[in-house]
This record gives C-alpha cells, sequence and structure tokens, in this order.
C-alpha cells in the first residue's frame, strides 16, 4: 500500500484485514479510498456495507448493498 497508494484492490484488501483485526474506523478510511479511486469496485462497496453493519450504522449499510446490486445487478 505504501508502494503503490493508488491501488484499489490493495486498499481493499489492507482494509479487509484491518477489520479482522477490529479496526472498524481504520478499515472504513481504507475502503472509502478505495471506492474514491475506483468507484467500480464491487468488492469495496461490499465490504463497507460490511464495516458499517459492524459498526451498527444500518442506513449507511443498506445504501453500499445498494450499490453493490446496482454494480451487478
Amino acid at each position: 500500500v505504501k508502494r503503490h497508494p493508488a491501488f484499489a484492490s490493495g486498499l481493499v484488501v489492507y482494509a479487509r484485514i484491518m477489520k479482522d483485526l477490529g479496526r472498524a474506523e481504520d478499515s472504513l478510511k481504507l475502503v472509502q479510498k478505495a471506492i474514491q479511486l475506483s468507484p467500480e469496485n464491487i468488492l469495496a462497496h461490499h465490504l463497507q456495507a460490511e464495516i458499517y453493519l459492524q459498526s451498527k450504522r444500518p442506513k449507511e449499510a443498506l445504501k453500499a448493498f445498494k450499490m453493490v446490486l446496482f454494480l451487478n445487478p
């Protein structure tokens, strides 16, 4: 991630690791950056929705899940 900060897939993987370590806020920042770099990244939107659910933010989670369905009906 340090070497290739614009590599969205690397940010998604790093965000997944942060989520698994219980660092939801760090994970959310990473996944949001990945979405900024690659708005069509379905995995990033799905991970964002999972983080929102884990953080008890259902409205944001629903919005992220809707984006997943929009990108991949």
